[in-house]
């Protein structure tokens, strides 16, 4: 039976071109990359062009080596690739004997040139450092610009919403309506029909990182006009993790509001919040 089978994959990919000293192609070079979170290694040749390309990389960081008969093998460390990135690595190759090498580290683009997205990804140091009242990325989405909490996630806070509030992810941006907005789990389309909303949020803990796009993206984003949330799980590495978190919300050491009008004397209701009987009570 024929079915429907939406893209799943976050498309990141590494490409670039191999070239010698001159500036002329070099086909057939031997290029590999090393997933230094797991030691994952693939490995291509470049075309007649000089080009090569990794698609479907899993975010994280990698080493790219070049090797070619009558060049020097060229290494490229900290290769940094994420969520919905096309991240260009071109090698010149110099002449030598190829157990020689030479080693460099890899530079951030100053000029995005593989297309035309606009956007931002929410690195993992923020996803998991940032202060965040109820645990929902809605609140990191808001530091987009152009972007802001949808209706139904409570357009003030992003801790109301629908159907239970603080627990879904919905987002505004540009002036779109938040129907018009697009939500993918590791590549899965995964948002309410009615609502088009994310009826839940994924842990803070097993999130890698998520990237909003806002407009300009490419054909594949055909289901709205509005902003394109990827959410990137965590894939796992070579060491072992764990996590624990405290979630405490208790009234009783809320702040006083400037109207609270109380009789009793500070240290008493202190003692109260805390537990304690007073005789002064």
């Amino acid at each position: 039976m024929a079915a429907i089978a939406r893209a799943q994959t976050n498309s990141s990919e590494i490409l670039g071109l191999i070239t010698d000293r001159s500036g002329a192609a070099v086909p057939n070079a031997k290029v590999t990359v090393i997933r230094l979170a797991t030691n994952e290694t693939r490995v291509t040749r470049s075309s007649q062009n000089g080009e090569y390309g990794f698609p479907a990389a899993e975010i994280g960081e990698y080493s790219l080596a070049v090797e070619m008969s009558g060049f020097q093998k060229a290494t490229v460390s900290h290769v940094r690739v994420e969520t919905q990135q096309k991240i260009r690595v071109d090698v010149k190759l110099e002449v030598g004997e190829i157990t020689q090498s030479v080693e460099v580290n890899a530079e951030a683009a100053t000029l995005k040139t593989e297309d035309a997205t606009v956007g931002q990804v929410i690195e993992n140091k923020r996803v998991t450092e940032l202060p965040l009242n109820g645990r929902n990325l809605s609140q990191l989405a808001a530091m987009v610009a152009g972007v802001q909490y949808g209706v139904y996630t409570g357009s003030a806070t992003g801790l109301t919403g629908f159907p239970i509030p603080g627990a879904s992810l919905g987002v505004m941006a540009n002036g779109q309506r938040e129907i018009n907005s697009n939500y993918m789990l590791d590549g899965v389309e995964a948002k309410e029909a009615r609502t088009h909303t994310m009826i839940f949020t994924p842990s803070i803990e097993a999130v890698e990182e998520f990237k909003i796009q806002t407009s300009t993206f490419s054909a594949e984003f055909g289901q709205g006009g509005g902003a394109q949330v990827q959410i990137t799980m965590k894939s796992g590495t070579n060491d072992l993790h764990g996590t624990l978190f405290e979630f405490l919300r208790n009234e009783a050491l809320d702040a006083e509001t400037t109207f609270s009008i109380s009789s009793a004397p500070a240290n008493a209701r202190l003692r109260t919040a805390c537990g304690e009987t007073s005789s002064e009570a």
